[in-house]
């Protein structure tokens, strides 16, 4: 089944330089995120990153899921996770 993308997905792949220079700076990953709402100049996204490997085989890359930052709930700890949220990591 081939992955499909949904909102608040990340992806990072390893990058490869098809036309390598000496001297340039290539970066180390490149990849995406897409959108789970509008989101504001300035504004703080929480990343989560796992390192994954394609059921086709090749190259291993990092895939995540980017979400708001959780509000504490008033005693100095973090609210709990949404249903949803069950299997993320924060």
């Amino acid at each position: 089944m081939p992955y499909e993308t949904k909102p608040g997905d990340v992806a990072l792949f390893k990058f490869v330089a098809r036309d390598f220079r000496e001297g340039v700076k290539y970066p180390s990953m490149t990849g995406y995120m897409v959108a789970h709402r509008n989101i504001r100049e300035g504004e703080k996204i929480d990343l989560a990153v796992w390192t994954r490997e394609p059921n086709s085989g090749g190259a291993k890359f990092l895939s995540g899921e980017a979400k708001d930052p959780r509000q504490p709930n008033g005693n100095g700890a973090s609210s709990p996770p949404s249903q949803a949220d069950d299997d993320m990591p924060f």
